[in-house]
């Protein structure tokens, strides 16, 4: 299933300019694309980058956005979670697979969400590799809790994009792709 955006919803949530004209120029402009009609958000990638594209988010359908956040923030926490070794990362991406799939309810996001952050409170003054973990764990739950809301979700995913991306964005880019 190819999921597509508009650029009309794209404009709605007021994306940066650079970005924004890096599509445009990207599509041919707005005469070549119509703003209300759909393309496929794999053009975001391949135009843009992945900050761009996982920003694009905002601008799904709430069922959509709720669905892709859960899997592709799933996906991103297993994977840092076989590298670091680390329970918290694989209990945040089984938490939002099995919320995705209406096993989990917002109760216990909620929850997970009160652990992680009273973990990470836990490890305080702790080198900041250690409270990584934590912090995409905490933020995770937020995305999904909040993914109703594309302004909430986008700041979580960029909270969990600053602690679990930069090194495996090559993974991240390869399993986003494959999801649209």
């Amino acid at each position: 299933m190819t999921i597509t955006v508009t650029l009309a919803a794209i404009r709605a949530h007021e994306p940066c300019e650079g970005g924004w004209k890096k599509l445009l120029h990207h599509l041919g402009g707005i005469s070549k694309v119509k703003m209300g009609e759909p393309f496929p958000l794999s053009v975001v990638l391949d135009s843009n980058d992945l900050v761009d594209t996982v920003w694009c988010f905002c601008a799904l359908g709430a069922k959509t956005r709720k669905r892709l956040t859960c899997l592709f923030l799933a996906d991103c926490l297993d994977h840092a979670a076989k590298r670091r070794r680390n329970r918290w990362l694989t209990d945040a991406a089984d938490l939002l697979r099995r919320y995705e799939r209406g096993e989990a309810k917002r109760v216990d996001l909620t929850r997970f969400r009160k652990n992680a952050e009273a973990a990470h409170s836990a490890v305080g003054s702790a080198p900041y590799i250690r409270r990584v973990p934590f912090i995409a764990a905490y933020y995770a739950a937020i995305a999904a809790l909040y993914s109703s809301s594309p302004e909430t979700t986008q700041y979580a995913m960029n909270r969990i994009a600053d602690v679990t991306i930069p090194a495996d964005e090559r993974f991240a880019l390869t399993t986003l792709r494959d999801m649209i």
